[in-house]
């Protein structure tokens, strides 16, 4: 029996590994964080401060915190799939045979639990904008949007 696990990361990555030979075999991109927009430099050239360095450490931090695979997990049907959720509100499914995205499912929030059902290719996610949803991985289609939790 190949025994694999599915690792999410803070840098928006999955990566599948196999446990036996610890051999990493496959990295997906959730994903990546934005290029920050330069802002328009002032005519005077200011010299840094403690403060703007902390703003600068505080915006990063963000950015990491906004890219982080939150949740992850193989699809229990026979298809070849895996799923991830992150902070950025997306679920994504991925073909592992050819390690492309099928489909994003796109939430209010961030995706912070998933789970496959048993048999067949549908994946409940849970979302910090408080709703549960269930998603036909095959498509991308919403089945129905649970809302009324606190």
């Amino acid at each position: 029996m190949v025994l694999f696990i599915f690792l999410g990361s803070v840098d928006g990555t999955l990566k599948l590994c196999h446990i036996g030979n610890k051999r990493m075999l496959q990295t997906l991109v959730h994903s990546q964080p934005q290029q920050p927009q330069q802002p328009q430099q002032q005519e005077e050239e200011q010299e840094p401060t403690d403060a703007m360095e902390d703003d600068v450490e505080d915006d990063e931090e963000a950015m990491i915190d906004a890219i982080a695979v939150e949740c992850c997990g193989f699809c229990c049907s026979e298809l070849p799939f895996v799923a991830s959720g992150g902070m950025d509100g997306q679920l994504k499914v991925w073909d592992l045979n050819t390690g492309n995205l099928r489909v994003a499912c796109a939430h209010g929030a961030a995706v912070v639990s998933l789970k496959w059902h048993a048999t067949m290719p549908i994946v409940t996610t849970a979302c910090l904008d408080k709703q549960v949803r269930l998603w036909d991985a095959r498509s991308g289609n919403l089945i129905i949007a649970l809302t009324g939790h606190v």
